[in-house]
């Protein structure tokens, strides 16, 4: 090549100890830890010139430093942050103290690989971790000891089921310092462990229970909204004084009719009624959530018809009579040997 006589050096750098041996430049870059683009004109003896175009990453020593945000707690996500210097080539080496990691950056333009985690340690307690970084010509590591805390204790208690209207209090229980419910609607309070729940539709309450720490756990309930209880005690009924006639009332798990007289038992769906006058039942049903709905249905009593058979004739053998009886409408002979 032939020999350079002029050169400049234009950039976002700085450069030193420039020096020209024949057709080739060199020198010596300012480490600034950043990229720097540079464009170098030479020109040779004839006064011809050549530009070239470059850049130059010059890398600063490799730092190994990080920080696990809060709250860190066991059995949930934990951020881990690279807040060091590394080339995006250098080796990150993680020593996280039997953590799960969760995710992983992938390496940038300005960061290397895994340079951000989202991990889980599965028990609380003190963790040693440490992370070495290597970028093939320099090396650093930072140890560092953390305490992962221990989550609360969330139990949003049992399912519930009421009807349409009603309410319930909730069950909530933890050992945290902080409560909270959602979604709020239907609820007397939402920052305390049992408020009263008033749902017009079925609805899953979260109970979100908070440590000191910041640590916290979720669990939830389910409150189930039933219809209104159709209740039926059956068709009115209408039988002969000193008659009996089973009652039939359906809807529901428990029965209570009143009044009892006349019945041989009050709480069962399908008693019988024995009444010695006209009556009105009334049934209070009960289905299997709680929910209580009431009919009635009227036994109206006939009393017995007054009913003359005649008087007692005497006949000859071979003669008749007419038998002649009164005070009814309908009539049944027996025996009804003899009788036309």
């Amino acid at each position: 090549s032939e020999a350079i006589t002029q050169y400049t050096i234009v950039g976002s750098g700085c450069y030193l100890a420039a020096n020209v041996s024949g057709g080739t430049l060199t020198f010596d870059a300012y480490l600034n830890g950043v990229v720097n683009n540079l464009t170098v004109t030479l020109e040779n003896a004839d006064g011809c010139t050549v530009d070239h175009e470059f850049a130059i990453f010059q890398a600063a020593d490799p730092e190994a430093d990080f920080i696990v945000h809060n709250p860190t707690c066991a059995e949930t996500d934990v951020t881990v942050e690279f807040t060091g210097a590394a080339s995006p080539g250098a080796i990150l080496t993680w020593d996280l103290a039997g953590a799960t990691i969760v995710s992983s950056s992938a390496a940038t333009a300005t960061a290397p690989a895994g340079a951000n985690l989202v991990v889980q340690w599965p028990t609380p307690g003190g963790k040693t971790i440490s992370l070495d970084i290597n970028d093939g010509s320099c090396e650093d590591r930072k140890v560092q000891n953390i305490n992962v805390n221990k989550l609360p204790f969330a139990d949003a208690g049992p399912d519930q089921a009421i009807c349409d209207g009603g309410c319930v209090q909730l069950q909530g229980f933890g050992n945290g310092s902080q409560y909270q419910w959602s979604p709020a609607i239907g609820l007397s309070a939402t920052n305390i462990p049992n408020p009263m729940a008033c749902p017009t539709t079925t609805t899953t309450y979260q109970l979100l229970v908070m440590g000191a720490d910041g640590c916290m756990v979720m669990d939830e309930v389910t409150v189930t909204v039933s219809g209104q209880l159709t209740a039926n005690a059956g068709a009115d009924q209408t039988l002969c004084e000193g008659e009996s006639v089973q009652l039939a009332a359906t809807g529901g798990v428990t029965y209570k009719w009143t009044p009892s007289t006349g019945l041989s038992n009050p709480n069962i769906a399908n008693p019988i009624a024995t009444p010695q006058t006209i009556t009105t039942y009334t049934v209070e049903i009960t289905n299997g959530t709680g929910c209580v709905g009431t009919d009635e249905m009227v036994v109206t009593v006939s009393p017995a018809p007054t009913v003359d058979a005649g008087t007692n004739p005497e006949i000859c053998v071979g003669e008749n009579t007419m038998l002649s009886a009164t005070g009814a409408v309908a009539y049944t002979w027996s025996p009804a040997a003899g009788l036309s």
